[in-house]
């Protein structure tokens, strides 16, 4: 499994955040010669790890509605965007569900997946589990569901360049200086 970090500036600090890249088993026979970093990952499916800070919380001593909104954003713009090259703009955010609150220094796990594929957009699901480190149990926390439109330099709508998500689909992960980190 390999992850990678991701730094967010902004004026007041820094965040990082973490999205795992899952690697396929070798079932194409072509790909068992190359090297670890070199394993091809299935686009489309990106988790994101992100614990809760009070810069994040309300008064309450819980993830703020706003900032779980932007964290399920990312993930599915990541999600889209590692599915098919190019630029994505949310076109609508459905079905949000706050199954449970997420309180201060526990964790969300994110996982985005392509559920489905159009000719301009896809629909990214993203799903995220409250952890809580201390006690190392897991419950559902957000559901939610994406729009997601490619997008040319002008800002209207492009093809999509990719197949279903039935389809399994390959790619050569990029590297940064340790080899074994997609870049996103």
């Amino acid at each position: 499994k390999s992850f990678a970090f991701i730094r967010q500036f902004s004026h007041s600090f820094c965040r990082v955040f973490c999205v795992h890249c899952e690697p396929m088993q070798h079932a194409n026979p072509a790909h068992e010669h190359l090297p670890a970093h070199h394993t091809p990952v299935r686009l489309g499916a990106t988790n994101m790890v992100e614990m809760v800070f009070p810069n994040q919380a309300n008064h309450y001593g819980t993830l703020f509605g706003g900032n779980a909104l932007k964290l399920l954003s990312q993930a599915a713009f990541l999600t889209a965007s590692r599915f098919a090259p190019g630029h994505f703009v949310m076109a609508a955010c459905n079905d949000v569900v706050f199954h449970r609150p997420v309180r201060l220094g526990q964790v969300l796990n994110m996982t985005g997946f392509v559920e489905r594929v159009g000719h301009t957009s896809l629909t990214v699901v993203v799903s995220a589990t409250v952890e809580d480190l201390c006690s190392g149990t897991c419950a559902a926390a957000l559901d939610s569901r994406f729009e997601m439109v490619a997008v040319g330099a002008d800002g209207r709508p492009v093809a999509l360049a990719t197949s279903t998500p039935d389809t399994p689909q390959t790619a050569t992960p990029a590297t940064t200086n340790q080899g074994d980190f997609m870049a996103v």
